[in-house]
């Protein structure tokens, strides 16, 4: 009856109930409509939330690529901006918790220590970034010891100090 499925060679199933043949995770009815889900199904993998996570982890770990190829176009020049670590950090951090799930010790240690360097990156970007000053004529930015914008020449803002409060036993002292 159903000599079309070639026993599995190039099908998966064929469902006589139903009336549908499976192939590579496509159920085609016998009216001609496809599906593409079936049950918990789609395209023939089976889908729940570890799967589903690691797949964003996956998703989110690629998409860096496409951060930092942008970034670059837009300046010429290779630029590696804050998202691309971030978009690091988590993705692999989505991935190596898939791979604890999936017990899997090639996947654990390939994202077990990469985090490292993400935050390391992280880290080294936001006190570079604390450590420079805004020019108020033309809004770039120079690094705290420059006393003079290098782009307008206006006098930079030096930082405000805080004003020294002597210890209490020093005071008594004064007094």
């Amino acid at each position: 009856m159903w000599a079309e499925c070639l026993v599995g060679f190039v099908f998966h199933a064929c469902d006589r109930a139903k009336n549908t043949v499976a192939l590579n995770g496509l159920s085609v009815g016998m009216d001609g409509t496809m599906s593409v889900w079936q049950g918990n199904q789609f395209l023939g993998i089976e889908w729940h939330f570890w799967k589903v996570l690691g797949w964003t982890g996956n998703l989110i770990f690629f998409s860096r690529l496409f951060v930092q190829w942008v970034a670059t176009e837009r300046r010429k020049q290779v630029v590696i901006p804050t998202s691309f670590w971030w978009l690091s950090l988590i993705g692999s951090m989505l991935l190596l918790a898939y791979g604890i799930w999936q017990r899997d010790s090639v996947f654990i240690f390939a994202y077990a220590f990469t985090w490292i360097p993400y935050i390391r990156s992280l880290v080294i970007h936001y006190r570079n970034k604390a450590s420079q000053k805004d020019c108020p004529g033309c809004r770039t930015t120079a690094t705290r010891e420059i006393l003079f914008c290098q782009r307008c020449g206006s006098k930079l803002p030096t930082p405000s100090e805080p004003p020294f409060v002597a210890p209490a036993h020093a005071r008594s002292a004064f007094a």
